[in-house]
């Protein structure tokens, strides 16, 4: 039984892992690389897309059943993962922070503190070796994903608790470290908020920009600064969006309060 599991395990990530030829676009012919080794190697690669392409058209009509139940599988381990995460990089850059508002005794704000978790150590200005904080990125990469997919089925949400729920343990991870870590035993944390941020990622060669640099030294703030007097004092609605150097921020879960 176990290596029947085993088995069906394996299969169905590869499997769920195999595109179908309408997730793939056929090579641009009209596409010059401009560097010499791109030159070079290309049209190779355009000659194996084409070729691979063409056998999926094929093989479409009897893959397409068998990888709807091995994506809705790996879906539900939290295993999925794009098959063109090289062939087509993400064309920004990613980020998520934690808000929390903290409160005293007497239940009125004292504070707003931030706290980066994504990315989970310190990459954008310095090498990081691969350690745990590689399994705590892919855990909110897959919450995230979730939880925007789901949200984007919904129509007019108007209340916190009409979210979808994938990122409720995220929530509750970071605001029960955050506060064992961080707080008094007269303080504790009212509210806490997920924010997601996007920011263009520049094209490969090109120098760094005012704003690239602009982005590390924010970015650098979240480590050298517990950042616990930060000014912002209002509860912003979901889908609210402001701006720190190039990065977007937009404000995607609340939970009152965190328990």
């Amino acid at each position: 039984m176990v290596v029947v599991l085993s088995a069906w395990h394996i299969a169905a990530i590869s499997i769920a892992s195999i595109p179908l030829a309408s997730d793939m676009e056929p090579p641009a012919a009209e596409s010059v690389p401009t560097q010499w080794i791109s030159r070079q190697v290309g049209p190779v690669l355009d000659d194996v897309q084409g070729a691979w392409l063409g056998v999926l058209q094929v093989g479409e009509p009897v893959l397409a059943p068998v990888r709807r139940v091995a994506r809705a599988y790996s879906r539900a381990i939290r295993l999925e993962q794009r098959w063109n995460m090289f062939s087509e990089p993400p064309a920004m850059d990613q980020y998520a922070h934690m808000r929390y508002y903290v409160t005293s005794g007497t239940g009125d704000v004292m504070r707003v503190d931030r706290e980066l978790i994504f990315p989970a150590a310190r990459r954008d200005d310095r090498f990081r070796f691969f350690n745990v904080s590689y399994y705590e990125e892919k855990a909110l990469r897959n919450a995230r994903q979730g939880y925007l997919r789901r949200l984007r089925t919904l129509e007019d949400v108007t209340r916190i608790a009409q979210l979808p729920r994938d990122l409720v343990p995220v929530v509750r991870y970071y605001a029960k470290r955050y506060r064992l870590r961080n707080l008094t035993d007269t303080e504790t944390i009212a509210r806490a908020e997920i924010w997601l941020g996007n920011a263009p990622v520049p094209p490969p060669g090109t120098p760094e920009s005012e704003e690239v640099l602009a982005r590390t030294s924010a970015l650098a703030q979240y480590y050298d600064d517990a950042r616990p007097t930060w000014a912002a004092r209002s509860h912003y609605p979901v889908g609210y969006a402001e701006r720190e150097a190039d990065i977007t921020w937009t404000l995607v879960f609340v939970e009152e309060p965190p328990q």
